[in-house]
């Protein structure tokens, strides 16, 4: 009896310590976590970094759009888009997301 009631305390306990286990080690439960593109310091580079995060919100082109945050985006990808990455590792998914965001920025504002 007494095992069991451990055991009852015990599993929040452990479940909580997984999960701060998981943010901590840059894991998600849900897919990846949405963010704003990371500039390197300078404006153009030998090579690309890989992204963590997937496009946010900001991009998005409607009225929650950070108008900044795009430029930015097109600036960097006008100047490094068909770049390697740095580790010669190809595109992740993060990756791909954000050249699919920076051609489809691109193309509304030659359409515009």
């Amino acid at each position: 009896m007494r095992g069991t009631r451990t055991a009852a305390v015990l599993a929040p306990v452990a479940a909580a310590l997984a999960a701060a286990a998981l943010a901590l080690g840059g894991c998600s439960v849900g897919g990846p976590q949405e963010g704003t593109f990371v500039l390197p310091e300078a404006a153009v580079v030998s090579c690309q970094v890989h992204q963590d995060v997937v496009p946010s919100g900001a991009y998005a082109g409607d009225e929650s759009a950070d108008t900044i945050a795009m430029l930015d985006l097109l600036r960097y990808w006008a100047e490094n888009g068909e770049k390697a990455y740095c580790d010669g590792e190809p595109a992740g998914e993060a990756d791909l997301l954000w050249a699919e965001t920076a051609e489809r920025l691109r193309g509304e504002a030659l359409l515009g």
